[in-house]
């Protein structure tokens, strides 16, 4: 299954996070029919290389950056996404155009994402964990 890296580059912390699925029948709500499986192959085989490819040719996306500005948007990164995942695609969508396959490669990614408002809450999570890593709570806890 096709991962974000999400990397704390000032102290080496490196996190992971499957692609979000999107709402409905979907395997990590336990959903296991013939539409979740094609889901999860496309998801493998178009969308994961897109946005390897897409991603990779941008020297990365600033996830913090789309965090901080989605706060301020009114996402809280968690349940309400669609101002952190509108950035998401902002940034992404012309790496997906210049690197892409296929119109239909492109345009499938750009439809999956834009009707998943959700898309960036894996990321969001990626990178709360690697800046916990750094700096854990109960150490903050214990040194007041």
């Amino acid at each position: 299954m096709p991962v974000f890296v999400v990397e704390d580059k000032t102290h080496g912390n490196q996190t992971f996070s499957t692609l979000n699925e999107g709402l409905g029948k979907v395997l990590r709500y336990g959903a296991f029919a013939p539409e979740v499986l094609q889901r999860l192959r496309w998801l493998q085989e178009v969308l994961g290389p897109a946005l390897g490819r897409a991603i990779r040719s941008l020297g990365g996306i600033d996830v913090r950056a789309i965090m901080a500005q989605a706060l301020q948007m009114g996402d809280e990164c968690h349940n309400r996404n669609k101002a952190a995942t509108s950035l998401f695609v902002r940034q992404v969508a012309p790496a997906l155009v210049e690197t892409g396959t296929s119109r239909a490669e492109t345009s499938s990614a750009l439809h999956f994402i834009a009707g998943n408002d959700h898309f960036h809450l894996n990321p969001s999570m990626a990178a709360a964990k690697a800046l916990h890593w750094r700096e854990p709570m109960y150490r903050a806890a214990a040194s007041w």
